[in-house]
C-alpha cells in the first residue's frame, strides 16, 4: 500500500483481521489468538542492525484466516520486543519497520512527535 495514512489509537487494531490495520494486528494479540490465527515459522536467530546490534528470534506468521497480506515476519528480542517486523503483502509489496533506538523504560510523551501526513495520502480513521 502506497500512500495510506491509518489515524487513531492502537487499541483499534485488536482483533481485526483485514484492512490496513490487520496487518499489524498480531502485535496486540495474546497467545492463544496468535496460535488460532496464525501458522508460525522459526527462522532462527538473527542480530537485527540497530542501536544495540540485539539478537533475536525471527519469526515468520502466515495467516491462516483471509487477510490483505501473505505474512509477516518478526524479529524479536528474548525479552519479547518485537525490534523489527518486514508485513509482504499479496502483490509481494513488503514493508519493513525498524526499531533502530530504544529505552524499555521509556515514556512517550506523543505531543513532540510531529506527525505529517501528505494532503494526497488515502487516510484511514480507526476507531
Amino acid at each position: 500500500l502506497t500512500n495510506q495514512a491509518y489515524t487513531g489509537p492502537t487499541s483499534s487494531v485488536k482483533g481485526q483481521t483485514q484492512g490496513g490495520a490487520g496487518m499489524l494486528s498480531f502485535m496486540s494479540m495474546n497467545s492463544g489468538e496468535l496460535k488460532k490465527n496464525y501458522k508460525f515459522e522459526y527462522l532462527g536467530e538473527a542480530t537485527v542492525k540497530n542501536s544495540k546490534n540485539e539478537l533475536t528470534w525471527h519469526l515468520r506468521l502466515t495467516p491462516l484466516i483471509p487477510a490483505k497480506y501473505k505474512y509477516a515476519e518478526i524479529w524479536v528480542t528474548k525479552d519479547g520486543l518485537p525490534v523489527q517486523t518486514m508485513i509482504v503483502a499479496i502483490n509481494k509489496d513488503s514493508t519493513t519497520m525498524l526499531m533502530t533506538s530504544h529505552n524499555d523504560r521509556a515514556t512517550i510523551n506523543l505531543d513532540t512527535i510531529p506527525i505529517i501526513i501528505p494532503r494526497t495520502a488515502n487516510i484511514h480513521v480507526e476507531k
